[in-house]
């Protein structure tokens, strides 16, 4: 029984870590999206802002990373 609460004591630690990992490479898409806009384009929209702070889709997140980086206004901007 002792090794069954252990068990999951780990499984509930790693189920953590991975969360933990997974929302910061969330986070730091995030950033890198900001970032990029802010330093193209000065002045970011508050909506703008607001749809990449709200997306949970890392995917996605890296695609608009890189459309970021080739649009010719953040008026352009889609995620």
């Amino acid at each position: 029984m002792l090794q069954g609460i252990q068990q999951g004591i780990q499984k509930g630690i790693n189920e953590g870590i991975e969360q933990g990992r997974t929302r910061g490479q969330l986070e730091k898409a995030q950033e890198d999206i900001l970032e990029v806009l802010e330093v193209r384009f000065d002045d970011v929209p508050f909506t703008v802002k607001e749809k990449i702070i709200c997306c949970s889709d890392l995917n996605r997140l890296n695609k608009a990373h890189r459309h970021a980086l080739l649009i010719a206004s953040v008026d352009e901007f889609k995620l």
